[in-house]
């Protein structure tokens, strides 16, 4: 495998400020291959669409770049103002069907123009340094030498408190059916002395892979909404014998939260617990099914968490959330409520 174009897809769901942010950061990216930027907008209810258009029209002359502009409506694009070797093209989607589904138009949208690149899906609430998609990809090569490597991510460090690490990997108690971020809140100087060979995931924040990887394993699956996204990518990969990398050379800050709407800050919101036990209960249903009666009552303890902590309004949302993960069907998409 020989470095090829990259492909860098942001989500943005009524958060124009931090994807601007963030493309300002990816345009200064040192790489030795060609990369395009795509940016698909899930459906925004704000004025995110005019206020990225705005700033594309302002900027991209000045830099000497163009800009594309399509639609997603029923599973085709459809062309606005699309030009040749655009280095950024914004994707308007029909509507938000989440995480998966919004990052899966990105994916599909590059496969129109090759067939052979890398992906990296990175959340627009994140900082790339100068070097990260060099490294990342450098660091995929080398590795897919080694063994057969489908998926690679770096170190993420808090936005607002850079010496402060926010996750390297994520790790997955079977038993308990409880995900957990390796290194978080730990030290960004003591990360080389916490490295260990067991990744179970990583963040969905970044995640680089390339087009030969999808064509064996398919895309994001798109039964969740929010969360568990990353682990159900990660164990089908697993599965199908490819490994996980963490790359150490590099990094991202993250605002962590912002991109969607900071629903993990001060305690789950009821809209977030609802989908953390929705697309947990697909995700055990999926991949750990005989594992569910200890799952259920890892969730009953996490219920009493939230009554002890006087969060009320959170448990009927908790247990919309099972029952919708345990009858879930596949392919059915749930919409943001």
């Amino acid at each position: 495998m020989h470095p090829a174009d990259s492909y860098i897809v942001l989500l943005n769901y009524n958060s124009w400020q931090d994807t601007i942010e963030c493309i300002e950061s990816l345009l200064k990216q040192k790489y030795e291959g060609i990369y395009h930027i795509v940016v698909v907008d899930n459906a925004s209810t704000n004025d995110s669409r005019e206020q990225l258009l705005n700033w594309a029209c302002t900027v991209t002359p000045l830099r000497g770049i163009d800009y594309s502009h399509l639609l997603y409506q029923e599973g085709q694009f459809i062309h606005v103002n699309v030009k040749s070797h655009a280095t950024i093209s914004f994707v308007w989607s029909q509507f938000n069907g989440g995480f998966a589904y919004g990052n899966n138009i990105g994916i599909r949208y590059s496969n129109l123009n090759s067939s052979d690149h890398f992906i990296w899906l990175l959340n627009n609430d994140t900082i790339a340094m100068e070097d990260t998609l060099q490294q990342l990809v450098s660091f995929y090569i080398a590795q897919n030498k080694i063994k057969k490597t489908g998926l690679v991510g770096c170190l993420q460090r808090y936005y607002h408190d850079p010496e402060l690490v926010q996750t390297m990997y994520g790790k997955f108690n079977t038993w308990l059916g409880l995900p957990r971020e390796h290194g978080a809140g730990q030290p960004v100087a003591a990360v080389n002395e916490i490295i260990d060979q067991q990744i179970d995931y990583l963040s969905g924040a970044c995640l680089l892979t390339h087009t030969e990887v999808l064509k064996e394993v398919g895309l994001l699956c798109e039964d969740y909404f929010l969360f568990y996204e990353e682990l159900d990518f990660a164990r089908r990969l697993q599965k199908a014998g490819f490994s996980l990398a963490y790359c150490p050379t590099t990094s991202i800050l993250h605002k962590h939260g912002a991109s969607i709407n900071g629903l993990t800050k001060g305690g789950a919101t009821p809209f977030a617990d609802f989908h953390h036990f929705r697309s947990e209960f697909i995700f055990v249903r999926k991949h750990y099914r005989s594992y569910l009666p200890m799952y259920l009552f890892v969730c009953g303890l996490q219920l009493t968490n939230r009554v002890i902590k006087g969060r009320f309004k959170n448990i009927p949302y908790m247990i919309k959330g099972v029952e919708a993960g345990l009858s879930h069907k596949h392919g059915q998409h749930q919409h943001p409520e």
